[in-house]
């Protein structure tokens, strides 16, 4: 008899187990203000609007949300980066840090209207954070037509992050660019650069091995009650 209460407050455990364990939302991140990023130099997070005319396409006139804030994550929103910066290293978007303990088959995507010169002249990135060191997910180095990007509407970008993200509980995201080359040929472009709207991290939340035995127990109880 305890054989056969114990086997159905397991099972009855995994069961739950199982339900609980299906994919969900972790994180979304509309933009309409800012929740906790780091902005460096050149990047806002506010109301997008058309870049003046450059190279490429403009920064989007509306943010993919479609709310009245028009809030976006981008790189000097309604103006051009690129030749005004001049020569420098990247310049970081990071995003605040995401406890993903206990999270398994983690998936990062995001709205992207992304303007970018050529890879010998500017590059463009996403990076994640695996808990020890930042890991390059997205760069429009070596891709085609030489990395050069000029996205004219929003574009859904997703990443699967599992081996860098799961049961992580520091990850985070960062977007960047640089320039590299102000003088060979016309040197780089004055461009309209990142724009990043509607960021999601989903996974599968796994209970904790203590939730599990408390529900066994639980129904250890209601079987033993049935049987009086």
């Amino acid at each position: 008899m305890n054989f056969r209460l114990s086997s159905l407050a397991f099972t009855g455990a995994l069961m739950l187990g199982a339900s609980a364990a299906s994919a969900s939302v972790i994180v979304f991140d509309d933009f309409s203000s800012n929740s906790g990023w780091t902005l460096g130099t050149k990047w806002q997070i506010g109301s997008t609007s058309v870049s003046p005319f450059a190279t490429g396409n403009p920064d989007p006139a509306e943010d993919h949300t479609g709310t009245t804030d028009n809030g976006v994550l981008g790189a000097l929103l309604g103006g051009n980066i690129g030749a005004p910066d001049g020569l420098h290293d990247f310049y970081y978007a990071t995003s605040p840090t995401y406890n993903l303990a206990n999270v398994t088959g983690v998936n990062l995507s995001f709205w992207r209207w992304l303007n970018s010169d050529y890879d010998d002249f500017m590059t463009s990135q996403v990076e994640v954070f695996d808990g020890a060191a930042w890991q390059v997910i997205y760069t429009n180095c070596c891709i085609g037509s030489d990395g050069y990007v000029d996205d004219s509407a929003w574009n859904l970008q997703s990443f699967n992050v599992a081996a860098h993200a799961d049961n992580n509980a520091s990850f985070s995201v960062r977007f960047s660019y640089d320039v590299t080359d102000l003088v060979t040929g016309d040197g780089v472009f004055t461009i309209s650069g990142w724009n990043v709207d509607d960021l999601e991290i989903t996974g599968t939340r796994i209970p904790e091995p203590g939730t599990l035995a408390l529900v066994g127990l639980g129904m250890l109880a209601l079987a033993r009650r049935a049987r009086r």
